[in-house]
């Protein structure tokens, strides 16, 4: 398959952020005041991009499950924001 120069640079800058984001694995510590944040592996870390057309960009360890708990927020949010400009279309 071949990959168009943006697709290409999204890969690349995933890859950049996942790297940059490694640095910082063992600083700090696992939140522990939700008991199943405390039962996180504090090493594993994976970014997957699922992207319109369907391909899966992903790095590290991001087959592993893991918690969302307050992540979820995030989804939340940008669900309700594509369903708010879907109705005022």
């Amino acid at each position: 398959m071949h990959m168009r120069r943006g697709e290409y640079m999204l890969e690349e800058v995933a890859k950049d952020a996942w790297e940059y984001g490694r640095k910082f694995l063992l600083q700090g510590k696992v939140a522990d005041y939700i008991p199943e944040l405390g039962k996180a592996n504090p090493v594993h870390f994976g970014l997957c991009i699922k992207t319109e057309d369907g391909r899966h960009i992903e790095f590290g360890d991001s087959e592993c499950r893991f918690t969302i708990q307050s992540i979820c927020k995030i989804v939340s949010l940008a669900a309700a924001s594509v369903k708010k400009r879907s109705l005022r279309m």
